[in-house]
């Protein structure tokens, strides 16, 4: 067959070059532009002289995210010496294209470079005048008192995040009346002025409190007191500090608490906490020192404490236990309440001393329903024997409600198949069990786990490789 001398490309039917998403009504280009950063959304205003005056506001909700690490026009070494673009970007943003708006309904603004204390204010007033309900602030202050004199009284604020190093200085009487969530992320605490105790009893409707990366070196005590805080994180806040932590939140429901072990605690007991996590142990500069923290009978002050905090939380439904919280635990010989809400329990890296916790919780949780081993176990010689040693009877959890276990990074040790050989033996509910195994593990030891009898006939092993 002889070919045509026409290309594919001539057979196809030719259109006009037209710009159709310029032709789209100006509330729609709004609206798709209202869906990108701030910077990428002004950065369209290069496409023609119609988008340089289109801008995602109007389009309610309107968000803002606003940080000179990407200009419009990057160049090399930006986040040391951002051009004076920015600043002039932000005076023109919210002092001329935004002065009709009525409600901007969140703002981040996050500064490498600092452009002085007045400038920042400034921006911060401006964004207060268009009633903005969320602030993410992320620079540099040699002032923060007036960033703190700034916000206070502000009724339109109701969740608010402060990153940087600067401190934590309040005027009297500061109050957010409508604040729900709080982020404190790298600033500094200070006794002289009980910020934070004021700062909580400015804020009535706090629901959420994170502080994470604070600085507690010039804290004796730092005091947590709110009778309708739901949720609270503290992450990194004790690292070289001898700070006590006194937490009076009876109405906590989420507790994320990750750090190093704090001097001493006052607690008071959860009622009905939904969810905790507790990844607290001593610290390199503690561990050190730790001839200083033991008591007459040999016990550790900082074991204590962590045996304070899980004791505490034994109202939890959800409870994660890190390696270094259950060894401090079992190193207090601390009695294990009566786990009654208990239905999801996970586990750290375990050691002989893990071992022996997880006995105990075993027992003291008779609700549970799913269990988690994350991080596998670290000693196995006796760990099994010293386990089940400690369940002379089987726990109440086993025959009623215990559906789903998860053993993570199996490594085929014989303390590991007997545990294994245990639950399927003993679980008379159990309903699914999955193995996380190591890719080079033997055929033949999974092989023999499947021989294992099994109690619930409706039972499914699972091998999952990592």
């Amino acid at each position: 067959m002889k070919r045509s001398g026409s290309t594919l490309d001539e057979n196809r039917p030719q259109y006009d070059c037209i710009d159709r998403i310029s032709d789209l009504p100006d509330s729609i280009l709004g609206k798709i532009l209202s869906y990108l950063p701030t910077k990428y959304a002004v950065a369209t205003s290069i496409l023609s002289t119609k988008w340089r005056y289109l801008f995602p506001f109007g389009v309610p909700p309107i968000k803002l995210d606003l940080d000179d690490s990407f200009l419009l026009h990057p160049i090399e070494n930006q986040s040391q010496s951002p051009s004076s673009s920015f600043s002039d970007f932000v005076d023109r943003l919210l002092n001329e294209t935004l002065l009709d708006v009525r409600c901007v309904d969140r703002l981040a603004l996050k500064c490498q470079k600092h452009y002085g204390d007045d400038k920042i204010v400034s921006w911060i007033s401006a964004a207060l005048q268009r009633n903005v309900r969320q602030l993410t602030l992320k620079f540099f202050l040699h002032d923060s008192e007036t960033l703190f004199h700034t916000l206070n009284g502000c009724k339109t604020i109701v969740k608010l995040e402060l990153s940087k190093n600067f401190d934590l200085y309040l005027p009297g009487n500061f109050t957010l009346p409508n604040l729900t969530r709080l982020t404190l992320i790298g600033l500094t605490f200070h006794d002289d002025r009980e910020s934070v105790n004021e700062l909580l009893d400015g804020c009535p409707s706090l629901d959420d409190l994170w502080l994470c990366g604070c600085n507690t070196l010039y804290l004796d005590t730092l005091c947590i007191r709110s009778p309708l805080l739901k949720g609270l994180v503290i992450e990194d806040c004790w690292s070289g500090s001898t700070c006590d932590l006194l937490l009076d939140a009876p109405n906590l429901e989420v507790l994320i608490y990750n750090d190093c072990t704090a001097a001493d605690y006052s607690l008071t007991k959860f009622k009905a906490l939904l969810a905790v996590t507790i990844d607290v142990g001593p610290s390199t500069e503690q561990l050190e020192d730790e001839d200083d923290y033991i008591d007459d009978e040999g016990v550790s002050s900082l074991d204590s404490g962590v045996a304070e905090i899980f004791t505490a939380c034994s109202s939890a439904v959800r409870l994660y236990l890190a390696a270094c919280a259950i060894e401090a635990v079992q190193r207090a010989n601390v009695q294990v309440p009566a786990f009654q809400n208990l239905t999801f329990l996970a586990l750290g890296c375990m050691t002989i001393l893990g071992w022996k916790l997880f006995a105990s919780l075993l027992t003291s949780a008779p609700n549970l329903e799913s269990l988690q081993l994350e991080e596998g176990f670290n000693e196995y010689e006796g760990g099994f024997a010293s386990f089940e040693s400690l369940l002379p009877t089987l726990p109440i959890c086993l025959e009623s409600k215990l559906k789903k276990i998860d053993l993570w990074v199996f490594k085929g040790e014989e303390d590991e198949m007997k545990l294994i050989e245990y639950f399927l033996k003993n679980g008379k509910h159990l309903e699914k069990l999955h193995v996380h195994c190591l890719p080079y593990e033997d055929i033949t030891t999974l092989l023999r786990i499947f021989m294992f009898p099994r109690l619930s006939k409706t039972c499914r092993v699972l091998f999952l490789r990592k």
